[in-house]
């Protein structure tokens, strides 16, 4: 991953905007694409595509034990609480 700067636009319209970029090493040597063309990846090293479903199950399992439960305190009024005859 990596995080490039460019300009864009001109004029009123010009800025300099953050793009993040990642680097793949390909048949036809390293590739460096922009982060926000990419709608999809698809690993077709069947081992290597079954490493990355296991490790990133283990990563949302850890994350799921790592998130702490809280109980919020009943927001009913008194008045609409049910009352046991006496």
């Amino acid at each position: 991953m990596e995080k490039k700067t460019e300009s864009v636009g001109e004029g009123s319209q010009h800025r300099i905007v953050e793009q993040e970029y990642v680097t793949l090493l390909t048949e036809d040597g390293f590739r460096s694409l922009s982060l926000s063309s990419v709608q999809r990846i698809k690993l077709t090293n069947l081992a290597l595509n079954a490493e990355l479903h296991q490790a990133l199950a283990t990563l949302a399992t850890n994350h799921d034990a790592q998130k702490k439960q809280s109980r919020l305190p009943s927001m009913v009024p008194e008045a609409a609480k049910p009352v046991s005859p006496t």
